[in-house]
């Protein structure tokens, strides 16, 4: 599989899950998980950003 069938899968599998939730859930508690995971993937691709250490100080700025 491919890349792009890859990607196909999760956001199908991402729209199938967001169904099944929708069906369960009361509205405001569809607001409160949609604005967490918003926030969840903001602070992710902020860290994606960032130099990555292991278990150290922050490297040295020149």
């Amino acid at each position: 599989m491919s890349n792009g069938g890859k990607c196909d899968a999760l956001v199908l599998l991402s729209a199938l899950v967001s169904i099944e939730m929708a069906s369960r859930l009361t509205n405001e508690q569809l607001e409160l998980l949609s604005a967490f995971f918003e926030v969840l993937g903001d602070d992710l691709a902020l860290l994606a950003l960032c130099p990555r250490r292991e278990n150290g100080p922050p490297p040295e700025q020149a």
